[in-house]
């Protein structure tokens, strides 16, 4: 599997983001998000 550094990193600054922000995401969004992640 590959994966796309940059794009990567950007991901995961905004994951960081949401936690420093306090907000909790929802199982679905979770979902949305881990399928997202494994498709880069």
């Amino acid at each position: 599997i590959c994966y796309n550094v940059g794009d990567w990193d950007l991901i995961c600054k905004f994951a960081k983001k949401f936690i420093k922000s306090g907000i909790k995401l929802h199982r679905t969004a979770y979902d949305i998000w881990m399928d997202f992640a494994a498709k880069m």
